[in-house]
């Protein structure tokens, strides 16, 4: 893949950044997986190297509370009986 130009990298760290902020807020499931889908995009996109530290320990942090988060609700649901 060839090297993006810069302002394309400043371009794409504010969008990494935007998803990253969604991610961490966003209790929706079904938009929540699309976002992760945005996310993968624009790395994919964006390269090797697109991401910083921050930006992984942002996404790690992010993923680990949605994943918490839906093992609460899965825990808190009513079972279903099997007939």
């Amino acid at each position: 893949m060839a090297t993006l130009p810069n302002n394309y990298r400043v371009y794409g760290n504010v969008t990494i950044e935007k998803l990253l902020e969604v991610l961490s807020a966003e209790p929706a499931i079904d938009t929540l997986a699309e976002m992760y889908q945005s996310f993968y995009e624009s790395v994919e996109v964006m390269g090797k190297g697109c991401l910083t530290q921050k930006h992984m320990e942002t996404f790690i942090e992010s993923a680990q509370s949605a994943l918490d988060d839906y093992k609460e609700r899965v825990k808190g649901a009513p079972r279903r009986l099997k007939t």
